[in-house]
């Protein structure tokens, strides 16, 4: 992870979002592990909400999304959960190409949003996770997230909904 920089993406990272997603698609054990995005998606989410990349040199090497709750309650995880969606971040996009994994990078996206949602007066995050992305999962439970329940969402997939109470 020494050589990777972190910025925020741009609607120029698009083609290398797009990109991403499909190699990643490619690559995964099972593609239900991930719901996909089309490029107006991810163009609005850059644009609207926040997200950071991870570049190794000019190549996207991985990306994670995020929104407050109170600003995009009509997909807040909190508000899907019957819960209040004020002071609220949701975790809700990460890639990681495979020659990047096993290197810490979705645990240091894990610690950069619990850091924003802090300085933000956030007082719980959410994400959701395949239950059978043992990856993922773990590293959500290991930065402190408890699982809430297992519902549907998306197309009908079930999800682990995650929640993390901040002190």
């Amino acid at each position: 992870m020494n050589s990777l920089t972190f910025r925020p993406l741009t609607t120029a990272d698009l083609p290398a979002v797009m990109a991403m997603q499909t190699c990643i698609f490619a690559h995964l054990p099972n593609p239900r592990w991930y719901f996909g995005s089309t490029e107006d998606e991810f163009r609005h989410d850059i644009e609207n909400h926040l997200s950071i990349g991870a570049f190794d040199g000019d190549t996207l090497a991985a990306f994670a999304l995020a929104s407050f709750g109170e600003q995009a309650p009509d997909i807040s995880y909190a508000a899907k959960l019957g819960e209040d969606p004020a002071h609220t971040l949701d975790y809700r996009d990460v890639m990681v190409g495979p020659d990047y994994r096993r290197r810490g990078i979705q645990s240091f996206f894990l610690r950069h949003w619990d850091e924003v949602a802090r300085q933000n007066g956030c007082t719980a995050l959410y994400c959701t996770v395949d239950p059978e992305n043992v990856p993922s999962y773990a590293a959500v439970e290991k930065a402190g997230y408890k699982r809430v329940c297992i519902k549907p969402a998306y197309d009908g997939r079930d999800r682990i909904y995650y929640k993390k109470t901040l002190d």
